[in-house]
């Protein structure tokens, strides 16, 4: 879960370069990189986000489990924005 979650979180850095950077170079390289980055933030997420609700639902009290399942749906693509 870690180490995906270490992935999630580099790609999506990285991804945010990637604008500063095609303007520099040929579009079409950046559209390639752009895709290949895409795909590994695809794996890292895959590989915690299933982890994570599970985990939140065992450790959360049952009178806040519905906002802290809420807070961490909505901060997955708000993070990724």
């Amino acid at each position: 879960m870690a180490v995906g979650l270490f992935t999630f979180a580099i790609s999506s850095a990285l991804l945010g370069t990637i604008g500063a950077i095609s303007r520099t170079e040929d579009q079409i390289w950046g559209y390639y990189v752009f895709v290949i980055f895409r795909v590994i933030l695809g794996i890292g997420e895959a590989s915690f986000v299933p982890l994570s609700v599970s985990i939140i639902d065992d450790i959360s009290p049952a009178s806040l489990k519905s906002i802290y399942m809420a807070i961490f749906m909505v901060t997955c693509p708000v993070g990724i924005a």
